[in-house]
């Protein structure tokens, strides 16, 4: 289900059909998801940042995200 969701966002990113921040967004709601699923927030010591490769490129801060 979360690879399903995080490839369609891609696609929807590929098209055009999202910006940068809402993909970035979008993306970090679903790994958030997939954390609490799998009971990461206990273990967690550094928190997880999908498409951190589009912050470099896109001029977004990781906190403006969030």
């Amino acid at each position: 289900e979360f690879a399903t969701r995080f490839f369609d966002l891609g696609v929807r990113y590929q098209k055009q059909e999202i910006d940068v921040q809402t993909a970035l967004i979008e993306g970090q709601e679903i790994a958030n998801e997939l954390g609490t699923a799998l009971n990461l927030d206990q273990y967690m010591v550094q928190p997880i940042t999908p498409l951190e490769f589009l912050l470099a490129g896109g001029g977004l801060e990781s906190d403006e995200i969030e």
